[in-house]
């Protein structure tokens, strides 16, 4: 039989195959559907337990009490439990939610979780849950009976809250952006146009604010907030001083301007920054823009690793910053203010230590601007009066240094609980801390410590051509404590004044002042800080001429002193008609004072040593040299070369002094053994030498008689710095005493934040 043709081979015959392929194509694409909806099935519950375990976090970290974990775990627990069950989630035979405490901590800049910590501050919540398994998997389960056709999924999620923080300013009132006061004086004196203050102050951008995240973005930090945020505050302020480093004012101004985009505001800034640039101090000035310790424009706390976020997006007053900046570039450069001069007195100024804004949590402080005058009392350059005192060898150079005011807040609480945030703060401030005694060009404007540390013995008073006063006096200051409870975002609020008046305060210190004359012949009554040292009570011709002055008055008519009138004048002072005024010098005790026999009979060999003596009062001892016992008394006293030592036996000379010339001897040796030392004299009608409200001085003694042209000098040069330093606080500084400005820019009470 023949074979059958199978027929021409053309389209008909390929419609098989075709059907065949688009079968197998069509299974393969139903196949990766299933797959690719099995995936994305997997995906969003992992997705779905993700965000479970993110709310629960979060929910539990916002409504822990101040948010703190370890405190109140078992509230942690049951808030986590509570936002997931909002959310669909209970826990059950398939799923779980795992609460624990956990800490965070630092490592290179960056923010590292530890789970489990007793004292963790953070909460983390772990979400598992079982589901079926992807297709692929239960396909692979055919061949193992071990495989139970489904698989665990888990999401963590770690959140804490962010420390409550706030941001302030402390400023005393002598720093108020007001040209006419010091701040516009030292920025005149550095030679910037004062005029240009408007723009800082009430009428200027008062209200316009920037924060430090946005500045740094301006300034060309190329790390988003997020990740800034992940930063502690060292690691922050580590990471701008690598990217940014030190800032001029006019970049601070560019990048402020930029930030704000007011055209209005940014011409006025620019004409500011144009000023800037054409002043060599200023334009010169390097900024640091964040820091701690008074390092920085703007402060921040180093002890809490969770206030980055919050001080990055706190509202700052842009004046404010400006003010700030305008003061540091300043800072450690005095000017001379010529208004203030008086009589050829020498008056600068300088901030030593610059202001700075803070932000941060509580701990967090800020500081406002160290303020310090320098004035130089020399007679040497008073015109004529130099010329007269240079003539008789007398000089009083009293180098006068007041710390005039600082003021530092620290931010002791943050109230959250109320509808309105509030903030405490206490302030501290010192006011007129000063001394006398010169210290070195290099030390005089620095900013590190109070001018106690720097201020060095200084000869103060030269009279006659010797020098009979040196030393240092260091004068403290008043210090006023005090904290300003519930203030509220955008107050501004001050201290209150000093109970100390500033009159008393002047008068204190120009009798401290008008204490050192007074100890040209006595110790200072005051505590001067240091070793007052005057070469005059060591002066025999002055002791001898008051000695003479209390025995003549003491004498009898036939011209021989009296022994018992002597003692009585010393011990009590004396006022009789027509006689100098004596004053009571008291009966001091002076030990080794009256000799004893101590030996054999013979030529000076009767008497101990000095040292053996024994010890007695003035009287006493002046009544033992009047008439010693014979047995005390040699062939040589009796030819009045005395065998005792310093004093004179005034009952046994034959061939030397007299009586009366003995006793003046004897009397000038006790006088110089008063440890109360000599006294200027006595006060008439309240006129003494340490009285401020008096130009002229009038007391009694000879001591007095021989310095009062001194004195009549020195006293109204005195009183005139008192005057003048009133001057100079209350009116062209504004100062109120002990009174500081403190102002919130921002509270922020805390956000909570997943940190993994």
């Amino acid at each position: 039989m023949p074979p059958i043709p199978y027929g021409p081979i053309g389209p008909a015959r390929q419609q098989g195959v075709i059907s065949i392929l688009t079968a197998f194509l069509l299974v393969m694409l139903l196949t990766v559907l299933a797959l690719v909806v099995d995936t994305g099935r997997l995906y969003l519950e992992q997705r779905n337990l993700q965000k479970i375990a993110d709310m629960a976090a979060l929910d539990a970290s916002a409504r822990l009490p101040k948010g703190y974990c370890a405190g109140e775990f078992a509230l942690a627990q049951q808030f986590a439990l509570e936002s997931a069950a909002l959310h669909g989630f209970t826990p059950g035979e398939e799923t779980t939610l795992t609460t624990q405490c956990v800490t965070l901590a630092s490592q290179d800049g960056m923010r590292q979780v530890t789970p489990n910590a007793s004292n963790g501050a953070g909460v983390q919540v772990i979400a598992a849950q079982e589901t079926p398994a992807s297709l692929l998997l239960r396909g692979g389960a055919l061949f193992s009976d071990a495989f139970s056709g489904t698989i665990s999924l888990s999401a963590n999620a770690s959140a804490q809250r962010s420390d409550a923080i706030a941001a302030f300013t402390v400023g005393s009132q002598l720093l108020r952006l007001n040209s006419d006061k010091l701040l516009g004086q030292l920025l005149e004196g550095v030679g910037l146009d004062v005029s240009l203050l408007t723009v800082l102050d009430a009428n200027g951008i008062a209200n316009a604010s920037v924060t430090p995240a946005g500045l740094l973005r301006e300034l060309g930090i190329d790390v988003g907030i997020d990740e800034l945020a992940l930063l502690s505050p060292s690691g922050l302020i580590d990471l701008v001083d690598t990217q940014i480093g030190l800032l001029g004012i006019d970049e601070l101004i560019n990048a402020s301007a930029a930030l704000l985009g007011d055209n209005a505001l940014s011409a006025s800034l620019s004409a500011l920054e144009t000023e800037i640039l054409s002043n060599t101090i200023l334009e010169s000035a390097d900024l640091k823009l964040l820091g701690s310790d008074g390092e920085g424009l703007i402060q921040l706390a180093l002890g809490s690793l969770n206030s980055t976020r919050a001080a990055l997006e706190g509202d700052i007053n842009l004046g404010e910053l400006l003010s700030v900046a305008l003061l540091t570039g300043t800072s450690q450069h005095a000017v001379n203010l010529e208004s203030l001069n008086l009589l050829g007195i020498d008056v600068s100024a300088s901030i030593t230590e610059p202001p700075a804004l803070a932000v941060g949590p509580v701990g967090v402080t800020a500081y406002t601007g160290q303020v310090r005058l320098h004035l130089d009392i020399d007679t040497d350059n008073i015109p004529v009066l130099g010329f007269l005192t240079s003539l008789l060898g007398t000089r009083v150079h009293l180098p006068l240094t007041l710390d005039v005011s600082s003021a530092k807040g620290e931010l002791t609480g943050l109230q959250c609980q109320t509808d309105t945030p509030t903030a405490d703060i206490e302030v501290t401030s010192s006011i007129l801390n000063a001394c006398v005694g010169d210290i070195d060009e290099d030390d005089l404007w620095s900013g590190t410590d109070s001018c106690s540390a720097y201020v060095q013995e200084t000869e103060l008073i030269k009279l006659l051509g010797a020098p009979v006063l040196s030393g240092k006096s260091i004068i403290p200051g008043i210090t006023h404590q005090e904290t300003l409870t519930g203030m509220e975002v955008d107050e501004t609020r001050s201290t209150q004044p000093s109970s100390l008046q500033l009159g008393n305060t002047v008068n204190n210190l120009v009798e401290s002042l008008l204490d050192l004359l007074g100890g040209l012949f006595r110790p200072p009554q005051r505590d001067h800080g240091g070793n007052l040292a005057s070469e005059a009570p060591q002066s025999q011709d002055l002791a001898e001429d008051l000695a003479k002055q209390y025995l003549e008055s003491s004498a009898d008519s036939d011209g021989r002193y009296n022994v018992d009138r002597v003692i009585s004048f010393i011990s009590n002072g004396s006022s009789e008609p027509d006689k100098e005024p004596l004053a009571a010098l008291g009966n001091w005790y002076i030990p080794n004072s009256i000799p004893k026999s101590c030996g054999i009979l013979g030529i000076g060999l009767t008497i101990c040593p000095q040292n053996q003596w024994n010890h007695g009062n003035f009287s006493e001892a002046f009544r033992a040299y009047m008439s010693p016992p014979a047995a005390l008394l040699g062939i040589l006293d009796l030819l009045g070369i005395s065998t005792l030592g310093e004093y004179r036996a005034c009952n046994s000379h034959l061939l030397g002094l007299t009586r009366n010339q003995c006793m003046e001897h004897n009397l000038t040796r006790l006088l110089l053994k008063n440890p109360g030392g000599l006294p200027i004299g006595n006060p008439q009608d309240g006129n003494s030498v340490t009285n401020p409200a008096t130009d002229t001085v009038n007391c009694s003694g000879v001591l007095c008689l021989l310095l009062r042209p001194l004195l009549n000098i020195v006293k109204p040069i005195l009183n005139a710095v008192g005057n003048l330093v009133t001057t100079l606080l209350a009116d062209s500084l504004g100062l109120e005493l002990g009174r500081t400005d403190v102002r919130v820019e921002s509270i922020s009470c805390g956000v909570p934040t997943l940190v993994q």
